[in-house]
């Protein structure tokens, strides 16, 4: 994962030194993130405390990646649509950004964007909300986990909601209290962005018809946003892993992410849920790894298992 820095975050950030997430955040900028900067490397001359970053970056730092791009990335005026063309890597970067335009991108809750001054905010929602150096968060499923409202604790920007579970869509009478729950509590209120909603299951577990779902899932994506979401379903054999991936959280399942019956009753013999950040950089490798796993299933699927919109940041529809 890549962090980018104008220089202004970059002090604002270095003046908060006696936070106590200081040190943790530190750790993870020097052994976790590869670092873009919107300025030359002469900057750092500016200040003693940008002197001594600079320093304390170059020890031990292993193959970390640091560039210096004086023009600055995103380009500015920033606009709503300035990510549109990003790669998936920079969809899944973090932008700390000084900029007067900067709220035209971040209030499309596409981005892991932060101003000056909402450094430690940022750095602790990479964290997970963890009061320590954890990229990780393990929820017992019926007393820690209770409903699928507690999905909405580890809301983050993104653009897609990738779900893989092969039998998400076996049983009609499941899908109320557990889809839709998963769905609706990736959303906020009155934004303006189309988000791409992905499926992957078991090409002979499907139980609820596309027009249904799609109908379902529009309505309650257009209850929050402005725009109709865009919905796929990947039909196939070959993925037997329960997880679900947003643009820096991944979830692991058990047996099946339909954990709870319609009186909100336990429904799974799963014991966990486990949320991940890809802040940490081998889970953001197993990420990467994960969309190519997808991404070869889709490759090799009949035309007729893949219905749908076909959208995607990170995956590529025939």
């Amino acid at each position: 994962m890549t962090a980018y820095f104008d220089i202004e975050n970059l002090e604002s950030y270095l003046a908060q030194p006696k936070n106590e997430a200081f040190d943790d955040t530190l750790k993870m900028i020097k052994k976790q993130l590869d670092l873009s900067f919107n300025f030359s490397k002469e900057e750092f001359k500016r200040s003693d405390a940008l002197l001594q970053f600079i320093k304390t970056l170059s020890e031990g730092i292993g193959d970390k990646k640091i560039n210096y791009i004086p023009e600055k990335f995103p380009p500015r005026n920033l606009k709503s649509n300035s990510h549109n063309n990003f790669s998936a890597e920079e969809l899944l970067s973090v932008y700390f950004i000084n900029d007067e335009t900067l709220h035209k991108l971040k209030n499309k809750e596409d981005l892991l964007i932060a101003d000056v001054g909402e450094e430690m905010p940022m750095f602790k929602m990479l964290f997970l909300n963890n009061d320590d150096y954890k990229f990780e968060k393990k929820l017992r499923i019926g007393s820690q986990f209770q409903s699928w409202s507690d999905f909405n604790n580890y809301y983050c920007p993104y653009t897609d909601l990738i779900i893989v579970d092969n039998f998400i869509l076996s049983d009609v009478s499941l899908f109320e209290t557990n889809l839709k729950g998963i769905v609706v509590n990736t959303l906020k209120d009155n934004i303006r962005k189309k988000i791409n909603i992905i499926i992957f299951l078991k090409a002979d577990q499907e139980n609820v018809s596309f027009s249904d779902l799609k109908a379902n899932l529009k309505s309650l994506v257009e209850a929050k946003y402005t725009d109709s979401p865009n919905i796929t379903i990947v039909k196939h054999y070959a993925e037997h892993d329960r997880t679900i991936l947003k643009n820096f959280v991944r979830v692991y399942s058990g047996d099946t992410f339909n954990y709870f019956l319609s009186n909100g009753q336990k429904n799974t013999k799963g014991k966990e849920i486990h949320f991940v950040s890809i802040a940490d950089k081998e889970n953001y490798n197993l990420y990467l790894e994960m969309l190519a796993d997808l991404q070869k299933i889709i490759d090799n699927s009949q035309a007729s298992n893949i219905v749908g919109d076909r959208k995607s940041k990170f995956l590529n529809f025939p």
